[in-house]
């Protein structure tokens, strides 16, 4: 039990009370775009808190015996809730690039800027899909439904996730539970961890492209 506790504590507080933290001094003190964070500085603190991660879950799974499956059975019923998934993320990624942009939300501001190709944010999604989903998805869930009912330990789990996307603002709380709550949908129906990574990467890689995309529309007609 003791080897499983730090993980515990990081995706159940030190997560949510850092975003917080994070929210609470963006709203404190507003930053603007001279002083935002280089993507490269961004993505190399994130990538290492993604490998502390990745290593504690595993850690975790490891002491608590969770089984983890990685393949996922590509039936047409889990292919489509995953296409599903990507297909609704980026209408709602489209509809949010529309929206004034959030000050408070550092994190989106800077990936509004950068390019969906950019080195340090492929190596960041691809840190993050397998990062979260296995860490969420997998065992965080399974060690969950170690003591809840399994529809709780999803909610609960979807809950931690929402938490730690709050310094998003409280859409980016709310969709990270939408997110979550779908993905373990995914997970369930295709009996494995694979499929949920690549929609997972699939939709971070696609609205970020749209925020980009958007960004230099509007920019290109302010000129005009």
């Amino acid at each position: 039990m003791l080897l499983t506790l730090p993980f515990l504590s990081l995706v159940g507080l030190v997560l949510p009370f850092l975003a917080w933290i994070n929210s609470r001094q963006a709203k404190a003190h507003p930053v603007d775009d001279e002083q935002l964070p280089s993507l490269g500085a961004m993505a190399l603190q994130a990538i290492v808190l993604q490998g502390i991660i990745f290593g504690l879950a595993w850690l975790a799974a490891s002491a608590a015996g969770i089984p983890i499956s990685w393949p996922s059975r590509l039936g047409p019923v889990p292919i489509l809730a995953a296409i599903g998934i990507v297909v609704v993320g980026m209408a709602v990624a489209w509809a949010e690039s529309r929206r004034p942009p959030d000050p408070t939300n550092i994190i989106g501001r800077v990936l509004a800027r950068s390019s969906a190709f950019a080195p340090q944010w492929l190596a960041l999604m691809l840190a993050a899909g397998i990062t979260e989903e296995f860490a969420y998805r997998g065992v965080l869930t399974g060690m969950l439904a170690l003591w809840l009912e399994p529809w709780a330990a999803w909610v609960v789990s979807a809950l931690a996730f929402g938490f730690s996307h709050c310094s998003q603002g409280w859409r980016g709380f709310l969709g990270g539970v939408a997110f979550a709550i779908a993905l373990q949908g995914v997970v369930f129906l295709s009996g494995g961890l694979l499929l949920a990574i690549v929609a997972h990467m699939a939709y971070d890689f696609g609205a970020v492209w749209i925020s980009g995309w958007t960004e230099r529309q509007l920019g290109s007609q302010s000129k005009t």
